[in-house]
């Protein structure tokens, strides 16, 4: 399967679940559902196989522990650069349909507090008020419990093309242009190219330190140009995909995961990969101290 099928298969399976929120929701209005829950349900699919262990260490720290900073030993046990503490997942909301909208609420709160910072500015609350008022909060979470959005089935790179269709989906039946909301994929290669090129002897060379560097990461979609840019000039390169930091050591490329608030610079790797969506896209490339590394 290619990365397009895939990409079209994903964009049309959840789109269909769009047509679960006609009554509720006018279509330039799908996007206060659609998107945090697409968001959500990449989540919980990344942390799926070492939440069982996630949850025995926050038990164990909760019992035993005097440390009042557990956040960096639940990222150890989760494996990435965030976590969940609730005792649901999408599998377990999907089984107890009375209780959905209770058990959706403390998944959500369950979720550290960079990451739940970052869903905050969905306002997702007032939506699964509404939704299970009007009888489709069950429906709908029990159709994103169908789709598998793990990073072995689809990458950080194709989650950025999914937001970037859906949002233009929703510019389209609000009758707004693709440039309202984010920025097309020729314009972020044409960006790329010319911050980028000045520098590319300089970022093939071994041992260079170097920070890409989007304050508006949107979809993710300047990041993941310049990871491709980076590569096709530097193959010995190991460009992560699943930060706003990234940078060189030595032959290759290493990232932190961003350690600043998502009001100044929202953080891919918060999503793993799937980043907020429906903000204005922009690269900046910086040679002074990054906040995330604090290197220059």
């Amino acid at each position: 399967m290619t990365a397009g099928i895939n990409i079209s298969d994903k964009v049309a399976f959840i789109w269909s679940i769009a047509d679960l929120l006609r009554g509720p929701y006018k279509p330039h209005q799908y996007g206060r559902v659609i998107i945090p829950m697409t968001v959500l349900r990449r989540l919980d699919c990344v942390l799926e196989s070492t939440k069982p262990a996630v949850l025995k260490e926050a038990a164990k720290l909760k019992a035993n522990s005097p440390i009042k900073t557990v956040g960096p030993l639940l990222c150890r046990a989760s494996g990435q650069s965030f976590y969940n503490t609730s005792a649901f997942d999408f599998a377990k909301l999907k089984a107890d349909p009375n209780g959905v909208a209770a058990n959706l609420t403390d998944f959500i709160d369950g979720f550290s507090p960079k990451a739940h910072h970052v869903l905050e500015n969905f306002k997702f609350e007032a939506e699964i008020a509404n939704l299970d008022a009007r009888d489709r909060l069950y429906s709908v979470v029990s159709r994103f419990a169908e789709i598998d959005l793990h990073p072995d089935m689809v990458s950080n790179i194709e989650m950025g093309y999914i937001f970037e269709e859906f949002i233009r989906k929703f510019n389209e039946s609000s009758n707004e242009t693709a440039g309202d909301h984010f920025t097309p994929r020729e314009v972020i290669r044409l960006m790329v190219n010319l911050i980028l090129q000045p520098d590319v002897k300089r970022l093939g060379q071994p041992g260079i330190v170097t920070t890409l560097f989007d304050p508006t990461c949107g979809t993710g979609g300047m990041l993941s140009e310049g990871r491709d840019w980076i590569l096709s000039h530097n193959n010995k390169a190991d460009v992560p995909t699943s930060t706003t930091c990234w940078r060189t050591r030595r032959s290759g490329w290493t990232g932190r995961t961003s350690a600043s608030s998502s009001k100044t610079r929202p953080s891919a790797s918060v999503c793993a990969g799937a980043s907020v969506p429906a903000r204005r896209a922009s690269l900046t490339a910086r040679s002074s101290s990054c906040s995330t590394c604090s290197r220059r």
